[in-house]
């Protein structure tokens, strides 16, 4: 009986279509009431109320095109139902007297946020009348300027990609790594992505089409040009049009419409794009020719990166692993070629890992629903099965694992015959063969009946042969070694298998299979640092990050690469980096403010409090990690009793010395400040205890913090790092690293977050990157029991006013200072 999967295909598209229903009617609040905030709760229920006339609204661009494109919206109720209450937690949804409701709970309620831009925009109009949209430029010879407008947007609006990486992730209990899989299985199937050699032509005209829109024409836009200009903001009617039109020209690719949505949602699933709402004011869409009967559309799309070819086809086709951390090793994942196979060579020494690291791109090929053969000439099937128990790789509701030896053949095709959609692992136990016949030509004779079995019902298909030393050891003769290698690597790529021949270090005479092979993988040890090290030594046709990255293999996760430092720097060399706030910031407590003659900072700065251990320091940054945003005039000004005091809702503190339960200790002995602290919606603590941890270890688990927080809707507003100092002492792996503090500093900023680093001394060769990249930097001295001197040794206005300082008074604050009369904090 063929089993059902575990994500059915309109189960996805309709959290899709609900995404974009709420998006709308969420900008429909905010246009029709003028309001800044909108109650996500009363958004969600509408829609539970009356799903069809919410879901119907031919005015939201993405809806009206997927229907035009043949991509109707399923029925899936109940699965809405547990989306929203996901959206909601903690609070609960009920239903009473036949309408939903939701129960309150103890946590503030979660909203969306509209902000209105300060600067003004054009409305453009397509040539072919296909809608009128927002855009920051003009795009030369296909669109005209109409007028002037103001646009408004709100930050928190719910991605699609997102919202279904929510209900895979926190709904159904899938790995992000599996959810991936799951999510590029369905955009492909319902949108139509054939991997055709075609299709990847006219994949590599878009590519070129979509930067030269964002970014003034240049399709191949330099860092200085991504740093210095903001992407333009084009309508999503535009983007899917010019996407659509490169996409008809190309042969072999039909239904372009369908494949434009499909290639959309790709680009949100990779971060390449931000989707927004615009909206005009009312006398701009009397004067803009709208064509009498449709329905203006402000669904607006930005560039967050351009994109790379590679990249992007890789996300579209390529085996994604499931390996955290290998993908940004190889750009988003292994890609396999249309018309032929891979080859792969893996080198290590015994013990390095070559093995585990097999049988994880094998089942990362089983999970996306196809076939991995492992054939084994040094290990029993018992030994195998032990290693994917052990690490956690078994998944029995995707995949099929069986045993395999002579019948390899017939293994392969019933399981073709009971259930095609499922993925297949297949354990080949290669045994000395009895026949007379060499190692070599009994390995030819199990690849061919694998190759038999598999026929060309697995579009992905996957062999490992561990090892090559084991299969060809005439070491009396290199020249045959070589023709044997090369007469394998043949028959693998000609029939289109993903091949992963496992070796020993140096074992082949004059690395004929290194040239011979596509990729070239080196595993090994540092005996310095004491960690495992992976490097990509080659890979054909696929941009991928060079030098050696440290991993590790724990059990219940088997590997975990760690990009090193200067990966992550080149990623985000080519993102926009977030500017200072314009009109948000953080006041200072009433006597800071008083001493230092300013009222705060400004959001999404970086700041430095540093000074001798007794000077305050924890406090100051207690405070105002805990303190309300205020929206500042262009002095820097604000009034405490006609301002928009906005509560801090997360916040993420990472100490390099302290443990949580010092840091808890601390808050006990200060009762007002843990009243504040107690306050954030949401509050997380990491610490570093001394060990052989590595800076490369340290940026990975920061970079996947900061995308858990963002992909379940609530994302990191402030962070800070504390106990500093304490690194070269006790974490020398990442003292070692130089680039470690910039690093940090421009994943931070690249996501625009408020951020403190909190530190004894900034007199070494470690901190000096770190303290000339600072927005502000405050000096504390302790006086004497009473008082403590501050000065405000940089800030962004010091050019003009140089440094600030005075005398403070100290004294543990007694609540949030200058609150608007009679208004309640949000609480937990």
């Amino acid at each position: 009986m063929t089993r059902r999967p575990i994500v059915e295909d309109d189960t996805l598209t309709a959290i899709l279509h609900f995404a974009e229903a709420a998006n709308h009617c969420a900008w429909r609040r905010v246009r029709e009431a003028k309001a800044q905030r909108v109650p996500i709760q009363s958004v969600l229920l509408e829609l539970l109320d009356r799903p069809e006339s919410a879901f119907a609204r031919t005015e939201i661009a993405f809806v009206r095109l997927a229907e035009q494109a043949g991509i109707a919206l399923p029925e899936a109720d109940p699965v809405i139902e547990e989306v929203v209450q996901l959206l909601l937690r903690p609070v609960r949804l009920k239903k009473h007297a036949g309408r939903w409701q939701v129960q309150s709970g103890r946590r503030g309620e979660p909203r969306l946020l509209a902000r209105p831009l300060d600067f003004r925009q054009a409305v453009w109009r397509s040539e072919h009348g296909l809608e009128t949209g927002v855009s920051t430029r003009r795009i030369h010879g296909r669109l005209e300027e109409r007028q002037s407008v103001r646009i408004a947007y709100w930050d928190d609006e719910l991605d699609p990609i997102r919202l279904i990486e929510l209900y895979l992730t926190a709904g159904l209990k899938l790995s992000e790594e599996r959810a991936a899989h799951v999510i590029q299985k369905w955009i492909r199937r319902v949108f139509g992505l054939p991997h055709t050699t075609g299709h990847r032509y006219g994949i590599a005209a878009l590519c070129r089409e979509f930067n030269a829109l964002f970014y003034d024409g240049d399709a191949s836009p330099s860092v200085q040009h991504i740093q210095n200009t903001r992407s333009t903001v084009l309508p999503l009617d535009l983007l899917i049009e010019r996407m659509a039109d490169t996409l008809s020209g190309t042969a072999e690719t039909g239904e372009s419409l369908r494949s434009a949505l499909g290639l959309l949602l790709f680009l949100g699933h990779g971060h390449w794009i931000r989707r927004t709402w615009a909206s005009a004011v009312e006398e701009s869409l009397e004067t803009t020719e709208i064509t009498p009967g449709a329905a203006p559309s402000w669904q607006c799309v930005s560039a967050l990166e351009p994109l790379q070819y590679t990249w992007f086809l890789t996300r579209v086709f390529g085996i994604v692993p499931t390996m955290p951390g290998l993908r940004h090793l190889f750009r988003g994942g292994l890609l396999p070629r249309s018309g032929v196979g891979r080859s792969m060579a893996v080198h290590a020494p015994p013990g390095s890992g070559k093995s585990l690291f097999a049988l994880h791109l094998l089942v990362d090929v089983a999970l996306a629903g196809h076939l991995g053969v492992y054939v084994s000439l040094e290990e029993p099937f018992d030994v195998l099965i032990d290693r994917l128990v052990a690490f956690a790789l078994i998944d029995p509701e995707r995949f099929d694992v069986v045993e395999a030896g002579s019948d390899v053949r017939e293994r392969i095709a019933e399981h073709r015959r009971h259930d095609p959609e499922r993925g297949l692992l297949v354990l080949h136990s290669h045994r000395p063969s009895t026949d007379g016949r060499s190692p070599d030509d009994a390995l030819m004779a199990v690849f061919d009946d694998v190759i038999d079995g598999a026929a060309d019902d697995f579009r992905i298909r996957a062999i490992t042969i561990d090892s090559v030393d084991a299969a060809f050891p005439r070491i009396d003769s290199a020249a045959l070694q070589r023709r044997d290698l090369h007469e394998l690597v043949r028959r693998i790529e000609e029939n289109r298998f993903l091949g992963i021949l496992l070796s020993e270090e140096v074992a082949i005479d004059d690395n004929r299979l290194d040239y011979l092979a596509d990729t070239v993988v080196r595993l090994g040890y540092d005996e310095e640092l004491s960690t495992r090290l992976i490097e990509i030594e080659k890979c054909r046709s696929q941009y991928h990050e060079a030098g050696p990255h440290p991993f590790r293999i724990s059990d219940a996760r088997g590997i975990t690469v760690y990009p090193r430092s200067s990966t992550w720097h080149a990623t985000l060399s080519r993102r926009p980096r977030s500017t200072l706030s314009e009109h948000h910031g953080i006041p200072y407590p009433p006597e800071f403010a008083e001493a230092l003659d300013l009222h705060g900072i400004r959001e999404k700065a970086s700041t430095l409090i540093h000074g001798p251990v007794g000077a305050g320091k924890w406090s100051l940054l207690l405070r105002l990690l805990t303190e309300r945003a205020v929206t500042f005039d262009r002095m820097g000004e604000y009034d405490p009793k006609n301002c928009e005091w906005t509560p801090v809702r997360s916040v993420l503190l990472v100490s390099f010395g302290a443990p949580e339960n010092r840091f808890k200790q601390t808050l006990r002995r200060l009762p007002a400040l843990q009243s504040r602290w107690a306050r954030v919606h949401l509050k997380g603590y990491r610490w570093y205890s001394p060990g052989d941890i590595t800076a490369a270890q340290v940026l990975s688990e920061l970079a996947a913090l900061l995308e858990r927080n963002r992909r379940e809707l609530v994302p990191i507003e402030r962070i800070a790092f504390t106990d500093i100092e304490s690194i070269p002492d006790l974490l020398p792996g990442v003292a070692a690293d130089r680039q470690f503090w910039p690093t940090v500093q421009g994943l931070v900023n690249q996501e625009g977050k408020t951020a403190f680093y909190l530190s004894n001394v900034v007199n070494e060769p470690f901190y000096r990157e770190m303290y000339s990249n600072m927005d502000y930097i405050i000096r504390m001295n302790p006086l004497d029991a009473a008082t403590y001197g501050v000065t405000l040794e940089k800030h962004p206005g010091a050019w003009l006013v140089g440094q600030r300082a005075g005398v403070v008074r100290a004294s543990e604050p007694t609540g949030q200072h200058d609150a608007p009369p009679g208004e309640d904090d949000e609480r937990d």
